[in-house]
């Protein structure tokens, strides 16, 4: 089994911050999406993984280089134009050899166990294994039904009975692999689906016990920032200094003011009688005297003496700092079908 992260993608859910920047250097808990994978392979005894470029590619390879990190050295596959996460898949077929492909889409954060996740695939004899969960909100993502271990249908009734969610993480057989097509194409709709209507081969679930997370959005990154430090006693030091009674994870503890609760904080430049709440701070921001910042999402931009930030998302857009509320609807989206 060799592992591929989709990184290509263009990141519309997280836009204006993604315009500029390949979605797999945004960062979670002060790292950044891709190094955050290639640390949970390498953990797994992975020596080497693929990686997918489009938007902002070059980016990405200046980031990781030849060596890539944590030790895992790094094959890329540009894409002049977008394949999807199949015909990414298909584009790196050199890559896998004789082996099966496993998938894990570069922004969900979940400690995947891939080499479980081959052993249930092998043993019951897939073309393809999804790494699921139960669903916390079938409305929003496209549920999937399966009985026992074996996948029945995806899509459907969002009330039927014990929905699930696939995490972003999948195993592809070689016969699997053999049967996408060239030029652009989806996991779901050019290769699950139809593998389901046809009946001749068998997608299996195997179910992962901890916690998952898709970081598309920013009030996804928000609140899985906010449940990490409310559920975790430890960090790693590459995430940063970890004060467990403010709940405040900070790359720089020295500027974290006295009234910050429950945040994640990169480099960033706070005044000392700030207040700072349920929020995710980035590198470059700056939060003047008397500032007030709540459930809101702070990119490099300044907050201004006195202002009053709540459940928001700014980020500089070429025009100045936009100002997007963290639930507008349109920064929602379905992880299982992108």
């Amino acid at each position: 089994m060799k592992p591929i992260v989709l990184s290509a993608g263009l990141g519309t859910r997280l836009r204006p911050a993604t315009r500029n920047l390949p979605k797999a250097l945004f960062p979670f808990l002060n790292v950044a999406l891709i190094d955050r994978r290639l640390a949970v392979l390498a953990r797994q005894g992975f020596a080497q993984a693929a990686v997918n470029l489009h938007h902002e590619g070059r980016q990405l390879v200046e980031h990781l280089g030849e060596t890539g990190a944590c030790g895992v050295a790094v094959r890329f596959f540009w894409e002049p134009e977008i394949l999807g996460t199949a015909g990414a898949v298909k584009n790196a077929e050199a890559f896998f050899e004789d082996e099966e492909a496993a998938i894990w889409n570069v922004d969900a954060e979940i400690d995947a166990d891939l080499p479980a996740l081959l052993a249930a695939h092998r043993r019951e004899g897939n073309l393809a294994t999804l790494l699921v969960v139960p669903s916390p909100d079938p409305r929003r993502f496209t549920p999937l039904h399966a009985e026992g271990s074996r996948l029945a249908a995806i899509g459907g009734s969002a009330d039927a009975e014990r929905p699930l969610l696939f995490t972003g993480v999948s195993i592809l057989s070689r016969e699997a692999i053999d049967r996408i097509g060239s030029g652009p194409r989806g996991l779901v709709e050019d290769l699950w689906r139809p593998i389901l209507e046809e009946g001749r081969g068998r997608i299996g679930v195997f179910f992962h016990e901890g916690g998952a997370r898709d970081l598309g959005t920013p009030s996804d990154v928000v609140a899985a920032s906010i449940e990490a430090v409310e559920s975790r006693d430890r960090f790693d030091l590459s995430e940063g200094f970890f004060d467990r009674a403010a709940k405040v994870l900070a790359v720089d503890p020295e500027i974290v003011p006295a009234a910050a609760r429950r945040c994640v904080i990169g480099r960033a430049r706070i005044a000392p009688d700030a207040e700072v709440a349920d929020s995710v701070i980035f590198d470059g921001a700056e939060i003047a005297s008397g500032a007030h910042v709540a459930g809101s999402l702070i990119g490099p931009v300044r907050v201004g003496p006195g202002e009053r930030v709540d459940g928001m998302f700014l980020w500089p857009d070429g025009r100045g700092t936009a100002r997007i509320p963290l639930h507008d609807a349109s920064q929602r989206g379905d992880p299982a079908l992108k």
